[in-house]
């Protein structure tokens, strides 16, 4: 009797572990939304993050001031757009914590250590990745908002719009498939 029923027990642990796996799996796999077209995801993936040095301006060079201040490595928490001597010298410091090549870009995997830092933000979220998602938004795709920091309705809408127009569901969150659009879409 104890022979027949190992197998069944060792298949039904086998299966337990199975739907445990897939249970702690969900949450990174709808961390941008569980309808988000299964195209859109490796699409936006495929995209090449910008690299950025000195000398370059732009909202993105925003995020990064902004990241890197909330992160630790940076001394200005509010960001001019301009990739100086200081932001250089943030992003090698940043690198140098998280034991990545020492470029003072903002390169692929710099960006997606920044991303990972980053994590799931949405409603109820303020502070400086709030403001970072703001002035991707504002100054990369014109959307009318407060930069304020604070993830409020209005960035909520602003956010869910963003991501209807790039195929992922439009939940208004921003995990890491909506964070590497508003990097990497068009400016």
């Amino acid at each position: 009797m104890i022979r027949k029923r190992t197998p069944v027990a060792a298949l039904a642990a086998t299966a337990l572990a199975l739907t445990s796996g897939a249970m702690a799996a969900a949450p990174a796999a709808l961390a941008d939304g569980s309808s988000t077209r299964p195209s859109a995801s490796p699409a936006v993936e495929a995209r090449q993050w910008p690299v950025l040095e000195e000398g370059q301006e732009g909202f993105r060079v925003s995020v990064v001031e902004f990241l890197l201040y909330e992160y630790g490595h940076y001394d200005q928490s509010e960001a001019e757009g301009v990739f100086d001597e200081e932001v250089t010298a943030a992003v090698e410091d940043y690198q140098s914590a998280r034991r990545l090549p020492i470029t003072g870009k903002a390169d692929a995997e710099t960006w997606n250590d920044i991303r990972d830092d980053f994590g799931l933000i949405g409603p109820g979220h303020h502070g400086l990745k709030a403001k970072a998602v703001q002035v991707a938004l504002i100054d990369g795709y014109g959307y009318d908002l407060h930069l304020d920091g604070i993830y409020g309705p209005e960035t909520r809408g602003a956010v869910a719009e963003y991501q209807s127009v790039q195929d992922i569901d439009a939940d208004g969150w921003v995990g890491p498939v909506t964070f590497r659009a508003l990097i990497t879409g068009g400016d």
